[in-house]
């Protein structure tokens, strides 16, 4: 499983806006030392609001709309239905090439290995790949330029 988190900016309307967490369940291939993780852009779906440093549920109006906003207008699926990241593992980070919303660009992701598992996180700024962050409310309730992505994974064997 991996997890997607975007924060929200301070602005006029920032009180009624979230920072999310989207949850999508990546294909992972992993080969001497080189990984591929894809990701069909239309399966990502919002797991839930962080509060206070928890999630918390939300209704399912709010699961609908962000998700056909997220699909349609931020990652544009029907153009750019796959998002995919090919990079080398080294002992402490996995470096690579990232291609969202039909651009590529380097992408490099903190990993530890402990207990027969790897965490891994990195944080990107969505615009490096053409997306702009979004808003509403003529630019009133917008999002940061900044999302970050974290997994906690079974080792592969080899």
């Amino acid at each position: 499983m991996l997890q997607i988190f975007t924060f929200k900016d301070k602005s006029l309307f920032s009180p009624i806006a979230h920072d999310l967490v989207f949850r999508v369940e990546p294909r992972v291939a992993v080969q001497s030392g080189a990984v591929e993780v894809r990701i069909a852009a239309a399966t990502l779906t919002v797991w839930g609001k962080v509060v206070g440093g928890r999630v918390e549920p939300m209704s399912d109006r709010d699961h609908r709309d962000i998700e056909a906003t997220t699909r349609d207008k931020v990652l544009d699926v029907a153009h750019h239905p796959e998002i995919v990241f090919r990079g080398e593992v080294g002992a402490t980070s996995v470096r690579g090439m990232l291609q969202l919303a039909g651009r590529t660009a380097p992408l490099e992701v903190v990993i530890v290995r402990e207990g027969g598992r790897v965490r891994g996180n990195a944080e990107l700024a969505p615009s490096r790949w053409g997306i702009k962050p979004y808003s509403a409310l003529f630019g009133q309730l917008r999002l940061q330029d900044r999302v970050r992505v974290e997994f906690d994974v079974a080792e592969p064997p080899g």
